[in-house]
């Protein structure tokens, strides 16, 4: 949601804002909800599925409500997660509503070393290991059975949401291609068939074999563990 700006869609990122981020009004919800339902094909792989809009059934079976917006029962999506590092740290549901602006709701993001988490505000110094030698994003894994249905659990929300298992993913694991009948919500992974593709903190993008050395590929993960694995 954040580099909106940055590739041409000031006006999508702009949508549901007012100006008093600590009320949230109905017209507010309204909008996001909006925003939630236009597809951006730059956030999808075209190797895997086109930008649409697909179903968020988690919404309809367990009740849940979209955080700050209205309850849409489709939503855009992502193919790409953050790198949330080497500890694959779970947080929880999170705030539910704006009293998150005063930190309440959240979980101890302290032990993460990827470049994400909940609420993380990270500069370049805070990348020890170079910014050649450390995974900002990559292509997330998805069960192929659940591109469009919504069902995968890391693929059950829009691409604007905040704080979910849609957007990151660790180095913890292999990446991998995706694969009917395997749902995994941790890795990263793409429909492509020689690797998957990841952006340095450099900004330099590479396809990443799914033989790449574990070692090597969690080394990438960590921005402090000191050590240095420029990709390829």
């Amino acid at each position: 949601y954040s580099i909106l700006p940055a590739i041409e869609l000031a006006p999508l990122h702009s949508l549901a804002g007012d100006g008093d981020p600590a009320t949230v009004t109905t017209g507010q919800q309204q909008r996001a909800d909006t925003a939630a339902l236009t597809p951006v094909p730059a956030f999808v792989c075209p190797s895997r599925r086109p930008a649409a809009t697909y179903p968020t059934p988690i919404y309809g079976s367990s009740g849940e409500t979209m955080r700050n917006a209205a309850t849409p029962t489709a939503a855009n999506r992502s193919d790409y997660k953050m790198n949330g590092g080497t500890v694959r740290l779970l947080w929880g549901t999170g705030p539910s509503h704006a009293d998150g602006i005063a930190g309440t709701g959240f979980g101890d993001m302290s032990t993460t070393n990827g470049l994400a988490a909940q609420r993380s505000e990270l500069r370049a110094a805070h990348v020890r290991d170079g910014m050649s030698s450390t995974y900002l994003i990559g292509e997330k894994y998805l069960n192929p059975d659940n591109y469009a249905t919504g069902l995968d659990i890391c693929d059950d929300h829009s691409l604007f949401a905040g704080d979910d298992l849609d957007m990151f993913g660790w180095t913890d694991a292999l990446p991998a291609q995706d694969s009917r009948g395997e749902a995994d919500f941790y890795r990263f992974g793409s429909a492509h068939v020689g690797g998957v593709v990841m952006s340095m903190a450099d900004g330099s993008t590479h396809t990443i074999g799914y033989d790449v050395d574990a070692t090597v590929h969690r080394f990438r993960g960590s921005r402090n563990d000191r050590q240095s694995t420029a990709a390829p």
